[in-house]
């Protein structure tokens, strides 16, 4: 028993001490530092169970428990706190950078007395330390007492016990009894003493209040005020003369007063002891009747047998004003980037709508050209409006795509793609222009990656054309341009290397810039805007990757675009590119064109009609249900719908819609031909029922696509032309059974040399009537199917007959 008082007694002599748990050993120190301010030790762990194996070494004041941690987050380690008798009335202050509405309830709930933001304001969180501590003294204080009354008890037991003993001997217990008054009146100077520390607690403790920026109002069980501070005075503009005595609900709107009294007779009446604090958002009301928005953070003791509540509020005015100013900017923001959407939209069409006329003709005029005699320079015209129409389309994409990245309005599609066929068909785009320069150019494809991978097709796709053109464009004639793709780890990387100009070492950053390039000096040879490289920089972040380059002026250079992999499995069906001559449609085929642009009618039937087509025209979404439903009411309903989306009256999508109520009409193809070239609106074409769809300006190779998927051909026609070639010559016979002797030797990986090697051979006999040229190209797809087995059966095919 004496022990148990001495080891009190022992206990004041030692600091208060606060356990700060939180697994970032920066806060840890910052806090601690903080706290040094403080006559305190500061016990520090850097997880919940370093908490729990400090607090079963040290008796703390408070806890300062950040909530996200590894292995045990502090709500748990807070309900741990209250779960043990040692520690169940210890308080806990939450110290977070989570400060929603869901955190800090969930804090309350676990049992904390108050929850503050990272980074806590210094000054509020050793305000709020200075409470604790010295409530911590004050209990220190207490339980001294009582240790030494107990002590003074026990000795007067004891004395009690002498008394009785030595009845007999009087005269010797007289001595005892001078002893013990002494040592009795010892005692009640001690407990003196103690009254007049207790008395001075209490007075630290009323100006610890009294400083407090937030209301402190402490309240009996039948809800009478018995303590405000200063700023519950002026949070509610009543004096303490005023309130004191008051019934809480002078503070309350009228409305809440009845279900204030009626929820607190009920809390009481379950005679349960809820140590736990609690944070709620409430309405209180001035002394001029004004309302006022209110945070209140409540918690009760016992004292003296009877329900004592400690309320701390907190007036959130400024909060909530700042709240909603917030919130208006934000509104305002989304109003501003809809409106800028809508302007990007609606400038789409309006650019397109003529472009598609000037690329559309120029592609008829240059097919027909080729079957005339015309000048030299008439024909030079002619490509150069054709070339200028392309940059035009490909500069108004630019600008699009960048507009809408800076708008935030730029999304991913992703979908599972074969990364061996989207290079491949990066390099048939740009060996045209490649071989204009007599570039030598190459890819090389790595066998780590996998073959299917999940991205966005159109992104990446758009990056490597971006980058390969560049390469092209910016290399001199004779030189050599590589395509590669390596794996680096989880990454994928896509290469593209040149022997071309270089980039300047001042200016490698810049070119990521809009409208930025090498030097004025590449603008005035070179031309273009600056913009591609840029889109690819947004785009490859889009995708959570990264653009870096490597150059040497004079010398080339080298980007490199990294990825993330995400590895698919299934399989994805490559279609090979078709020219004009290899589609030869059946007369029988049933068109309709609906477009309100009387230009882009009158192209369209120039299209047609070089395919041996005739097309049915309406010019508004109302006429085109009308002959939709008249040709299929006359049992010859349309084989395709080519369906301009941005009419007046009624829109495209409103028509397909309408047609797709028909029963009969549910089935018929329809393809979106328009102007409109943003992702969300093809995605809205899709849902109500396009089944494809195609944006101006029209490249005639992919309406071709298109045409050749839902159309009838006349197979018979196909090989028309074939007879007018010669046969192959004996000489380039044999150099190609030697050429398929040197490709069966390659290594597959090497991709870069077998597609060298395939190159010069389909020279050799592309000229000629022959099958070589068909057997080469299932060569090349099956290696880039990575289909090794079907691509030395077809070289032993070749060589063997």
């Amino acid at each position: 028993m004496f022990l148990n008082h001495t080891l009190t007694l022992n206990r004041m002599e030692e600091k208060s001490k606060i356990l700060i748990v939180d697994d970032e050993p920066d806060n840890l120190f910052i806090v601690g530092r903080t706290l040094g301010k403080l006559e305190v030790d500061v016990v520090k762990a850097n997880s919940g169970y370093k908490a729990m194996e400090a607090l079963s070494h040290h008796q703390v004041a408070l806890v300062i428990l950040d909530v996200r941690m590894p292995g045990m987050n502090g709500y748990e380690v807070a309900e741990w706190i209250r779960g043990q008798e040692n520690t169940k009335h210890v308080p806990i202050i939450f110290l977070s950078a989570a400060y929603t509405d869901q955190h800090v309830f969930k804090g309350y709930e676990s049992g904390a007395v108050d929850f503050l933001i990272k980074p806590a304001d210094s000054r509020i969180l050793l305000n709020k330390v200075r409470v604790f501590v010295a409530l911590d003294q004050q209990m220190l204080v207490i339980q001294q007492q009582s240790a030494k009354l107990q002590q003074s008890l026990a000795v007067q037991r004891e004395i009690s016990d002498n008394l009785l003993y030595t009845t007999a001997k009087l005269k010797t217990a007289q001595k005892d009894a001078e002893r013990i008054n002494i040592q009795l009146e010892k005692e009640i100077a001690e407990h003196k003493k103690t009254e007049e520390i207790l008395k001075e607690s209490e007075e630290k403790y009323r100006l610890i209040a009294e400083t407090a920026n937030d209301a402190i109002l402490t309240i009996s069980s039948d809800s009478i005020i018995l303590f405000a501070n200063h700023a519950a005075e002026t949070i509610f503009g009543y004096s303490s003369e005023e309130i004191l005595g008051q019934n809480l609900t002078i503070i309350m709107p009228q409305h809440l007063q009845n279900a204030h009294l009626n929820a607190l007779e009920k809390y009481i009446s379950t005679n349960e002891k809820h140590t736990s604090w609690k944070r709620v958002a409430v309405p209180g009301v001035h002394k001029n009747g004004r309302e006022i928005p209110l945070e209140v953070s409540f918690g009760e003791i016992i004292k003296e047998g009877d329900r004592v509540f400690i309320g701390i509020i907190r007036d959130i005015t400024e909060r909530e004003q700042m709240e909603k100013e917030l919130r208006l900017a934000r509104d305002l923001a989304e109003q501003s980037s809809q409106a800028k959407s809508q302007f990007l939209a609606n400038m789409s069409h309006e650019i397109r709508t003529p472009l598609n006329a000037i690329v559309g003709f120029s592609q008829i005029l240059s097919r027909r050209a080729e079957s005339l005699t015309i000048p030299h320079d008439f024909a030079q015209y002619l490509k150069t409006i054709q070339n200028s129409g392309e940059n035009l389309s490909e500069l108004i994409n630019n600008i699009l795509d960048l507009s809408k990245i800076e708008a935030g309005k730029l999304s991913l599609a992703k979908e599972v793609l074969n990364l061996n066929l989207l290079v491949q068909g990066i390099y048939h785009i740009n060996k045209a222009a490649a071989s204009k320069k007599k570039l030598v150019f190459t890819y090389e494809l790595t066998p780590e990656l996998p073959e299917l991978v999940i991205s966005d097709r159109n992104k990446l796709n758009q990056i490597l054309m971006n980058l390969t053109s560049n390469a092209i464009k910016f290399t001199p004639e004779k030189k050599q341009v590589w395509l590669r793709t390596k794996r680096e780890k989880d990454f994928m990387i896509l290469e593209v290397e040149d022997r071309g100009i270089g980039i300047p070492a001042d200016r490698r950053e810049a070119i990521f810039e809009a409208f930025e390039q090498g030097s004025n000096k590449v603008v005035l040879h070179f031309g273009g805007t600056g913009l591609g490289l840029a889109v690819t920089q947004k785009m490859t972040e889009l995708l959570e990757g990264s653009v870096r380059v490597e150059s040497t002026e004079g010398k080339g250079s080298l980007f490199s675009v990294k990825i993330p992999l995400v590895e698919a499995t299934g399989e994805v069906t490559y279609q090979t590119e078709l020219n004009w001559e290899d589609y030869h449609f059946s007369k029988n085929n049933r068109i309709l064109v609906v477009e309100d642009n009387p230009t882009n009618q009158e192209m369209m039937k120039i299209i047609f009609q070089d395919l041996g087509l005739r097309i049915n025209l309406a010019d508004s979404g109302a006429k085109g249900i009308e002959k939709t439903l008249k040709m299929q009411g006359s049992g010859t309903p349309p084989d395709l719908i080519l369906m301009d989306i941005h009419m007046p009256g009624m829109t495209g999508l409103e028509a397909t819609t309408q047609i797709r109520s028909v029963t009969e009409c549910k089935d018929i193809p329809i393809v979106a031909l328009s102007a409109d070239a943003f992702y969300e609106q093809q995605q809205e074409a899709f849902r109500v029922g396009i089944n494809d769809y195609l944006t101006k300006p029209l490249q005639v190779n992919k309406l071709l696509q298109v045409l050749g998927k839902y159309l009838r051909q006349e197979k018979e026609k196909i090989k028309k032309t074939s007879q007018k070639k010669r046969s192959l010559p004996t000489q380039n016979k044999k150099q190609l059974m030697m050429d398929f002797e040197k490709l069966q030797k390659i290594p597959f990986y090497m991709t870069g040399n077998i597609h060298t090697q395939l190159q010069k051979m389909q020279r050799l006999c592309e000229k000629y009537d022959s099958p070589y040229p068909e057997i080469l190209d299932q060569i090349q797809s099956a290696i880039f199917s990575k289909q090794v087995k079907k691509a030395n059966s077809l070289i032993k095919k070749a060589l063997h007959g």
